[in-house]
């Protein structure tokens, strides 16, 4: 029985009870419960083994539950009064900043309350920050913890409980401090630099990628591309790379187990500081740390445990990691492999002939066989968290691996020789950069041309796909209960439920005479009406350009839809906008119409596609019914001149605004005789200023649908406008509450 591993979970229990429960609440009795358990267990395992589990997991408990009220009480309750507050700070970067669209962001660390604290900051200047800088500003303090302002899992796994942006005057020196905590952001720096220096343009992105986990210059269809082909973890700087680095170390000094020990912590602790101690790295870094240490006294390495000692390690750092979504993926994948890959190993090898796993064929298939039970292990336990976290499920994930996993140590040692050498011998870096190349582009053509198959990933955007994937962990659960026996079965009834899954996906909605899906992008608005075989996308714009795109590809790839009839803009707002250049790198548009204007910058980047400008009223035979572009406004503000869209047919009449306020509003009622709408899109995400009396009181709309973002600073939608909408008894669905809304007739 593997003591740590029971306890480890009850303190990851505990912690996780503490922020998601009870956060807003007294931990008084949850502790005294939890103790009052793990005295009780303590008191009966020595009569029954049984006991002898739940007492390490209530002991784990109950200890997580004492630390997390000190972690609290003694670090976060003292700067809790700052959410929202404006304050002079002094910040000392301890990274490069990063150009953002309104300014520059960096990470630093500001001592508040006699207590160092690691902060986010966003400043407006247009000058950068290098690592050892200190600036001193006012700024306005927002926090990630729960109930903070920003609450953030992403800032909480990192340690980052404190953003601030900028609000006055910086005023800038540089620090006191020894050079040395700043050497590796400055070592990242200069590798960054190598590899673009060495590396050509289509293939110094991923070079960087691979080495530092710095995903920033990988362009969206890549990206994408890695994550449909199941392969993404290549640019993830995770255990992999350790491994990678670990197993280098110890094949140069095998032999001296001391000196392994004492070259290998420094170098590990190094490269998780250049790549920013992820959770991930850290956890790996650990695990590494311990197996060296351990063989150096010669003690026996147990890999369940180790990964225990890992990760309540950084539990008790930062209780708050057990919520980062790196820290999650990297420890199921890692409990996968030490649970299942063996057996999966040893179940393919043993469909080989013994005769036959002798030479070089014998080494292939060993090979195979390692290669596959690791990937298929690893994404046991992954598998429902990409899920969750990301909507994808790779279902080439295994073959895409088989292709390329092999060649990630040689890239990997051949980026990192580049980046140390670059400034001794640059002939030979780029000759190296140079060769490296070419493998490099055999993983990304190896990605793009996986991920262009058709349903090579599923999402779980469709509720049959979320239903297949409940179900197959529910065989996988009575396959390991009957003893793993008769495993081919269960694959094959996973395998035909996905198949009937993917069918239902796709039929079902065809089958609807009008659908209408207001997606939930954010403070932004994307509308996908469908009438038939007939699919046509009304804006494509939101928080994120990325996300957006990701949001409105995963629904119409989960319904089979592959190319889009036509794509309308009301305006060019990026809100409305920005993600649909990201989208036609997924889906193909036969016909785009967009409100005529002058000198726009979405307008030149699209001039390889034929877009009709509309200027006048315009029709399209939509379904049953058709389709009106109203022609754009002549008011003084790009929101005023929003292109309205008006659908008519017998079953429905759906009406959309754009971000017109009341003035535009007014115009287009005096301009049109607008039928009495069922659905009424507000306008401009529910701005008071928009969505009038006048407007409600022309098309008495049965529904109004809000497009808005959770928490959004705008503060929308407005009371007001909710307040006109309950005069007129309309039925009002919001995105910000019930994320994307479907309308089906």
């Amino acid at each position: 029985m593997r003591k740590l591993l029971w306890f480890t979970l009850g303190f990851a229990a505990g912690c996780g009870l503490c922020v998601g429960v009870f956060w807003q609440h007294s931990l008084v009795p949850a502790f005294v419960y939890a103790l009052i358990s793990a005295s009780i267990c303590l008191a009966l395992k020595s009569k029954n083994d049984l006991f002898r589990i739940p007492a390490l997991l209530f002991s784990g408990l109950t200890l997580s539950l004492c630390w997390f009220a000190l972690f609290r009480g003694f670090y976060l309750s003292p700067v809790q009064h700052l959410d929202g507050q404006t304050i002079r700070l002094r910040v000392t970067a301890t990274d490069y900043s990063e150009k953002t669209d309104y300014g520059f962001s960096l990470e630093g660390i500001a001592v508040l309350e006699g207590k160092p604290y690691k902060i986010r900051v966003f400043q407006k200047d247009d000058q950068p920050f290098a690592p050892g800088e200190v600036l001193e500003s006012v700024f306005r303090i927002r926090l990630t913890t729960p109930e903070g302002q920003k609450d953030s899992s992403y800032y909480q796994g990192n340690g980052v409980f404190l953003l601030a942006t900028q609000k006055g005057e910086t005023v800038r020196w540089l620090s006191d401090k020894s050079g040395f905590w700043f050497f590796p952001a400055k070592a990242a720096r200069t590798a960054r630099e190598r590899i673009e220096v060495f590396f050509q343009e289509d293939t110094a992105p991923f070079a960087k990628a691979l080495l530092l986990g710095d995903t920033s210059d990988l362009t969206y269809r890549v990206d994408t591309a890695l994550k449909i082909s199941g392969i993404r973890h290549l640019v993830a700087v995770s255990g992999l790379h350790v491994s990678i680095l670990f197993g280098l170390v110890f094949l140069i000094f095998r032999t001296q187990r001391w000196l392994t020990f004492l070259i290998s912590v420094p170098v590990l602790l190094f490269f998780a500081a250049v790549t920013g101690f992820s959770p991930s790295v850290t956890r790996a870094c650990l695990m590494c740390g311990l197996m060296a240490f351990g063989r150096a006294v010669n003690d026996e390495y147990d890999s369940l445990t180790s990964l225990s000692f890992a990760s309540l390690t950084m539990l008790i750092l930062n209780p708050f990691v057990l919520f980062s979504v790196s820290f999650q993926l990297s420890v199921t994948s890692v409990m996968g492999i030490l649970l299942f890959s063996s057996p999966i190993y040893h179940r393919l090898t043993a469909s080989f002939p013994k005769e036959k796993m002798r030479g070089i064929g014998g080494v292939i298939r060993n090979w195979f066989a390692g290669s596959v039970s690791v990937s298929v292990s690893a994404q046991l336990f992954s598998i429902p968290l990409s899920a969750y976290y990301f909507g994808t499920i790779s279902l080439v994930g295994v073959l895409a691996n088989l292709l390329t996993i092999w060649l990630v140590g040689p890239l990997f040692c051949g980026i990192a020789a580049v980046s140390v050498l670059g400034g001794a011998l640059p002939l030979l870096c780029r000759w190296l950069g140079w060769l490296l190349g070419w493998p490099i582009r055999f993983v990304l053509l190896v990605a793009q041309g996986l991920a262009e198959i058709p349903f090579a990933a599923v999402y779980t955007e469709s509720i049959f796909i979320v239903l297949w994937l409940v179900f197959s962990y529910l065989l996988f659960a009575l396959f390991m209960l009957s003893g793993r026996k008769r495993g081919r079965y269960y694959f094959a009834a996973s395998a035909a439920a996905l198949m009937i899954s993917i069918l239902l996906s796709v039929l079902l909605p065809k089958q609807d005479t009008l659908r209408l899906h207001v997606l939930d992008v954010g403070e932004g608005q994307s509308i996908l009406l469908q009438a038939g075989k007939q699919n046509y996308l009304i804006d494509c714009g939101g928080n994120s350009d990325t996300k957006t795109a990701d949001k409105v590809a995963h629904t119409l790839l989960s319904q089979g839809v592959f190319r889009l009839d036509g794509v309308v803009l009301t305006h060019y707002d990026q809100d409305h906008t920005n993600g649909l250049e990201n989208l036609l790198t997924r889906i193909q548009v036969s016909d785009f119409y967009f409100p005529s204007q002058e000198e726009n910058k979405l307008l030149c980047r699209m001039t390889d596609h034929s877009i009709t400008l509309i200027d006048h009223d315009t029709e399209i035979p939509f379904g049953t019914g058709r389709l009106i572009l109203l022609e754009p406004g002549n008011g003084k503000s790009d929101n005023e001149n929003s292109m309205c869209v008006l659908f008519e047919s017998e079953e429905c009449v759906i009406l959309i605004t754009g971000d017109r306020s009341r003035t535009g509003e007014r115009d287009l009622i005096e301009k049109y005789d607008l039928p009495q709408a069922d659905i009424l899109i507000a306008g401009h995400h529910g701005s008071k200023n928009s969505t009038s009396r006048e407007l409600l009181q022309a098309v008495r709309p049965e529904i109004v649908i809000i497009s808005a973002g959770k928490n959004n600073i705008y503060g929308h939608p407005a009371r007001e406008v909710l307040e006109r909408l309950a005069e007129f008894n309309c039925t009002v669905y919001r995105t910000d509450q019930q994320g994307s809304v479907l309308v089906r007739r």
